[in-house]
């Protein structure tokens, strides 16, 4: 079986392009770049913009082709489920942060490419997204224990050693081992 197809989409000024499971070297450049200009790369680790730019899934740009927010995902046991799921992250340019709904999109559309992917037969025992979601303003905002918004089911499964939310979107017709 083949993954997602590449395709574009368009959330309001943004184009979102899907560049996963494999983005060009030219995207992974282009990123690695915009990662560094707001300084979102750990500062002590060379390697870390390589290695997370191989992970993108989206990157939305506005009609000039400037990146505004990427999203990335990477596959790793959740012990705290006792399966796999995809480790999420999202960055938006802080110029582009007052359109939180821009990170919404992201993530619905991170969802829908890797949960074509498990409907495809690939990574099946990858059961969802699993993120930290280090956005006190959206941890307010959504306090309910799921979150049903906009087609969305993403379940509130605890907090992490740092006190930041854990929330996991399971894949359609995902089922626990």
């Amino acid at each position: 079986m083949s993954a997602a197809p590449k395709r574009k989409e368009r959330v309001g000024p943004y184009r979102l392009d899907v560049v996963w499971p494999d983005p060009s070297e030219e995207m992974r450049q282009r990123v690695i770049e915009f990662w560094k200009r707001f300084e979102a790369l750990p500062p002590n680790a060379p390697a870390a913009g390589q290695d997370r730019a191989k992970q993108l899934v989206i990157v939305a740009q506005n009609d000039e082709g400037e990146i505004a927010a990427v999203s990335t995902a990477y596959r790793g046991q959740i012990n705290q489920l006792g399966f796999p799921c995809f480790h999420y992250r999202t960055f938006v340019a802080p110029e582009h942060r007052k359109l939180w709904v821009l990170s919404l999109d992201l993530f619905q559309a991170s969802y829908a490419v890797l949960n074509d992917r498990f409907q495809q037969g690939i990574d099946k025992d990858v059961l969802g997204i699993y993120m930290e979601l280090q956005n006190a303003g959206l941890n307010r905002q959504f306090k309910y224990a799921v979150w049903e918004v906009d087609g969305m089911n993403v379940v509130y499964i605890g907090k992490s050693p740092q006190g930041l939310h854990r929330r996991v979107w399971y894949f359609d017709g995902a089922r626990v081992p």
